[in-house]
């Protein structure tokens, strides 16, 4: 998914449009372009819609919508339009997204350092603080793509989009829940958290999705060895937990406390700050 007013999506997801008519600066609509998901669209929208304006409400009355604002588009309606086709409304925001800046670095085959670890590490003190917001309005981000982090100038400051395919567990009376199809009930959110943040971290060392597929994600064994051994080498306290998930920590809970994505987190700004 992306910001992108020139991207043709695949008929089955849902887009963003730029509104070029009334309000070219201010809007972009996400629509969903396959009428047999119009409904199923719909539904995902409305809660989306509601869960993010209920998290606006929640930190105005914290006195944090200056944080809200920093990372989080505004939403302003959703509905179908004359021909049935459902919609969101939202803030348009300018700047390019995290896989269009990778995807324009020098190609290699094995993963290579395309940002600085001071970027990484901005990027991901961003990241910390949004992911914790969103779980306290009742949501997990876990399809932490590229596609999904805007960036907004050369310091990577970072606005998070699309929310649609979120894992909803706080469930507001009328509202459908969506479980993400990245969600595992038997395990614990902070592992997930944690672990959708070192998919990120490998993502960040490939140039462009496809590249990271084939050297990263492939069931090339050849390929898929000398990358790994290449993060085992470099950043081993953070990747383990994708190489060598321990058994232990999935009948492990806490639903409350966000405590392994937090111990990642801070092993993250250790490893990152000592470079």
């Amino acid at each position: 998914m992306t910001l992108n007013p020139n991207f043709v999506p695949n008929d089955s997801y849902p887009y963003f449009e730029h509104n070029s008519s009334d309000f070219p600066a201010t809007y972009y609509y996400k629509r969903c372009k396959n009428p047999t998901e119009y409904s199923h669209y719909s539904k995902l929208f409305q809660t989306e819609f509601n869960h993010m304006n209920n998290l606006r409400t929640l930190m105005e009355k914290s006195g944090t919508e200056e944080i809200y604002s920093r990372y989080f588009p505004y939403y302003y309606s959703t509905d179908t339009d004359c021909s049935g086709q459902p919609y969101i409304c939202m803030e348009r925001i300018a700047g390019n997204t995290l896989e269009e800046i990778l995807t324009n670095k020098n190609c290699y085959e094995i993963p290579q350092r395309l940002l600085s670890h001071q970027q990484i590490l901005h990027i991901y003190e961003q990241l910390h603080e949004a992911i914790y917001w969103l779980y306290q309005g009742g949501m997990l981000q876990l399809d932490l793509s590229p596609q999904n982090i805007l960036v907004l100038n050369n310091n990577y400051d970072i606005k998070l989009i699309d929310f649609t395919s979120c894992y909803f567990f706080k469930k507001p009376t009328g509202i459908h829940k969506q479980i993400d199809y990245r969600f595992r009930p038997q395990v614990s959110a902070s592992i997930q958290l944690r672990d959708s943040c070192a998919l990120l971290f490998t993502r960040l060392f490939f140039n462009g999705n496809e590249y990271y597929q084939k050297y990263f994600a492939s069931q090339n064994i050849y390929k898929v060895r000398i990358n790994r051994n290449y993060f085992e080498k470099q950043y081993p306290q953070l990747l383990n937990c994708l190489f060598y998930p321990e058994s232990t920590e999935y009948t492990m809970s806490d639903t409350v406390t966000l405590s392994y994505f937090e111990c990642w987190y801070e092993t993250l700004r250790k490893l990152l700050c000592n470079y």
